[in-house]
């Protein structure tokens, strides 16, 4: 059996930590000759990318909208608490499952850091979603996949990245200096007033997850989301789980 490589065999290492309802469950590694497989859950719903795109225009309502990114949260808590920075928070890596659970996936940037608050140098990950100060190529911790979860929510609810180039220097710039195009008008004080505190581009200023979850509007849909969560388990553990289907749960 050939050594695996140092990124594939970090990324086992993690999976094999990360036991949580909203990641991606890793269930084995083995080979095939030369070539190394890793076994993961199975997503019915396929990835939040896919699902942004296939709303063509229409504006996603907000307590949909709270409902994935509540499930992101609890996703990172969990990483977060293992040591554990993702790096690349993405919609591409975040995927649906049975009944629109929402689970975290692809750990193969992800790094193992010393103490709650260890940090990182290496700039990694998709440039749309860099958090500043990893763009400015200094230490990150945490607060850098707060930033990056702070994208997924613009995204959400403007079906649009915050900030886009044709270039990645491009990208660079507009994350350093420019202030992403407001949210439309349909959507709460308290989303926008979120969504600008995980984009604030001092990772000091911005909240950490378990601050976020703490906060009065995403407690009110993590309840919601947590009697779904129960009610699917129940479906489940009785033989009558619901069919998949792209979205949050109703």
């Amino acid at each position: 059996m050939p050594p695996a490589r140092p990124q594939t065999r970090d990324e086992v290492r993690v999976l094999r930590r990360l036991d949580h309802p909203n990641i991606v469950a890793y269930h084995e590694c083995f080979w095939t000759g030369p070539t190394q497989h890793i076994v993961m859950e199975y997503c019915e719903g396929g990835d939040l990318e896919a699902f942004i795109r296939a709303r063509q225009g229409e504006l996603l309502d907000e307590d949909d909208i709270m409902l994935i990114f509540v499930q992101l949260c609890l996703a990172l808590q969990h990483v977060h608490a293992q040591d554990i920075l993702h790096r690349d928070i993405k919609p591409n890596n975040i995927f649906l499952s049975r009944g629109g659970i929402v689970k975290l996936g692809d750990f193969g940037l992800s790094r193992e850091v010393a103490g709650g608050g260890g940090l990182a140098r290496t700039m990694v990950g998709t440039p749309y979603y860099l958090s500043p100060e990893a763009v400015q190529d200094s230490a990150y911790g945490a607060k850098s996949d707060v930033w990056a979860a702070g994208c997924v929510l613009y995204e959400l609810a403007t079906l649009a990245r915050p900030f886009q180039g044709q270039s990645v220097s491009a990208i660079a710039v507009k994350i350093l200096r420019a202030q992403p195009a407001p949210l439309p008008s349909r959507y709460s004080p308290d989303l926008v007033a979120l969504t600008a505190a995980l984009l604030r581009r001092s990772p000091t200023a911005r909240p950490s997850v378990a601050q976020v979850l703490e906060l009065e509007c995403v407690q009110r849909h993590m309840q919601r989301y947590r009697a779904a969560l129960d009610a699917l388990l129940g479906a489940v553990q009785a033989g009558a789980g619901p069919a998949a289907r792209a979205g949050p749960p109703a």
